[in-house]
């Protein structure tokens, strides 16, 4: 996958990658940059869009579901699952949205 994630790149080395399984939604940032030649448990170049920054209380006050990953001995979140029919995540969907396209524009 590394060389269609190289030439899929944009001119600040990186690329985003949607999930969608159901009404459920990740959105995800690669940094070409950070790449590990190495299997690490998680990789540090994939994360989640995480734009404003939510805590873990946050996250769980708006009910959205996420996962950890051990990252070198570190909990990070590793995915944020966004729901399409909640009206509470969609200004925060379309927030990640529209940075991707301003980024890429």
């Amino acid at each position: 996958m590394w060389s269609q994630a190289h030439v899929s790149k944009n001119n600040a080395s990186r690329f985003w990658a949607i999930g969608q399984k159901g009404l459920e939604i990740s959105i995800f940032r690669f940094d070409v940059f950070k790449y590990q030649i190495k299997v690490p448990d998680c990789y540090t170049n994939f994360e989640p869009l995480n734009l404003s920054h939510l805590s873990e209380p946050q996250l769980d006050y708006l009910a959205v579901k996420y996962e950890y990953c051990n990252d070198h001995d570190f909990a990070r979140i590793a995915l944020i699952k966004w729901r399409l029919d909640d009206v509470r995540h969609i200004s925060y969907i379309n927030r990640m949205f529209e940075n991707i396209r301003m980024l890429d524009a």
